[in-house]
């Protein structure tokens, strides 16, 4: 064992007592024959380790401590190409329509309401798009406006809804309308307040500028977002974006998908133990540095799958040249879980040249999304800390 090997085996062993139900799990799961082809490099007690603390996953049940859950983590679905435009027809979004997907003329009727509610009246939509992504089975309805402006609508029942005012960019010497970040925010309380949006339960609040030096910044975003106890959902929140002294809203979003509240049933070295063991299934370019974790709300995705399952093929086309028409991904449907979001970061020689057209981000750290409940992996995040500063900072 490397050092970094002998402090997860010893350090973070579970010392707890195995439930019968799980010994024999565990004596089934000895015999498997995926699992046998990995036995050679493992001692008994270290498979007893490895399976228990992993939460066994069978029948569609995953063990967490001596309670039964169901998981949660079904198979995706693989997408080649989609966005290649060879490939609009086989992955429309027309194709995906339900009885409850919002109509063209209800999301013409509710871009107008909006327009009307935000001081926009005047304006005349142009074209509407029926949108669908690769990540999930989300659809939005996207309309533009005769002065350019946009409406994202959700059109699968939801409320939430994004507005960009573009033509707002037009105003002459944006420069000279600064403020600070203290009469920002009390702005964009005002502003909610004005246009009917309470965001007393959002008691998290994020700051941020169109610039680097905030002394020179002339548009201002503010997130508001709801928090539970020390955990904040991203995706509960109203978003705001202004140009101050004129007060003139630049960018409005509400997110309204709540967290299912899944009780926390795995600790912190657990989800390590978890996501330690997911990396030796890959062969990575550098050894591993550090492991640490935090719990946090976050959405699953199919990063992760296709990391263990093709490792090659998610890091060839991680390059920004690499072919529209040949990427891979998975699409899930979409749930928001408590997780804890495992960083790995990997031991890079200094003599690396990170600029270099060889290497990629993946190759320096990957975040590993483990649910708080089943211990599953639901997804991965390649630069978690660049989007925990999108989402939570």
């Amino acid at each position: 064992m490397d050092e970094l090997d002998k402090k997860l085996y010893h350090d973070l062993s579970l010392k707890i007592k195995i439930p019968n139900k799980c010994r024999i799990v565990i004596l089934e799961s000895l015999y498997n024959e995926k699992n046998i082809k990995r036995i050679h490099c493992y001692t008994l007690s270290r498979i007893a380790i490895t399976i228990c603390a992993s939460l066994l996953l069978t029948a569609g049940t995953v063990y967490a401590g001596t309670k039964l859950y169901e998981k949660i983590w079904n198979t995706p679905e693989k997408t080649i190409g989609f966005y290649d435009q060879r490939n609009s027809e086989k992955y429309s979004a027309i194709n995906e329509t339900t009885e409850d997907t919002m109509t063209e003329e209800e999301a013409k009727k509710k871009a107008n309401e909006l327009l009307k509610e935000f001081g926009h009246r005047e304006e005349i939509i142009e074209s509407v798009n029926l949108e669908n992504n690769s990540n999930n089975y989300e659809l939005l309805w996207q309309l533009k406006t005769n002065k350019g402006n946009t409406i994202l609508l959700n059109a699968r029942g939801s409320k939430d809804f994004s507005l960009s005012f573009d033509s707002i960019l037009n105003v002459n010497n944006l420069e000279q309308y600064m403020t600070t970040r203290e009469n920002a925010e009390k702005t964009a309380r005002n502003l909610c307040e004005k246009y009917g949006y309470n965001i007393d339960e959002y008691t998290y609040v994020r700051i941020y500028s169109n610039t680097a030096e905030e002394n020179e910044a002339y548009i201002w975003y503010i997130d508001f977002i709801k928090q539970y106890n020390e955990t904040i959902n991203p995706f509960e929140k109203i978003s705001i974006g202004f140009i101050p002294k004129i007060n003139e809203i630049y960018y409005f979003a509400t997110s309204n998908t709540k967290c299912e509240n899944n009780p926390i049933e795995i600790t912190k070295e657990q989800a390590q133990q978890i996501v330690y063991r997911e990396e030796q299934k890959i062969n990575t370019k550098y050894p591993i540095k550090e492991i640490k974790a935090q719990l946090c709300i976050d959405s699953n995705n199919g990063n992760a799958y296709l990391r263990t399952n093709n490792y090659e093929q998610y890091r060839k086309q991680s390059f920004a040249n690499y072919p529209l028409e040949d990427i891979i991904e998975y699409r899930i449907d979409r749930r928001v879980r408590r997780v804890w979001a495992v960083t790995i970061k990997y031991d890079i020689p200094e003599t690396e040249d990170k600029f270099s057209e060889s290497f990629n981000i993946c190759d320096e750290c990957f975040t590993y999304l483990v649910d708080a409940t089943t211990g599953e992996i639901i997804g991965g995040i390649d630069d978690y800390e660049s989007s925990k500063k999108l989402l939570f900072e």
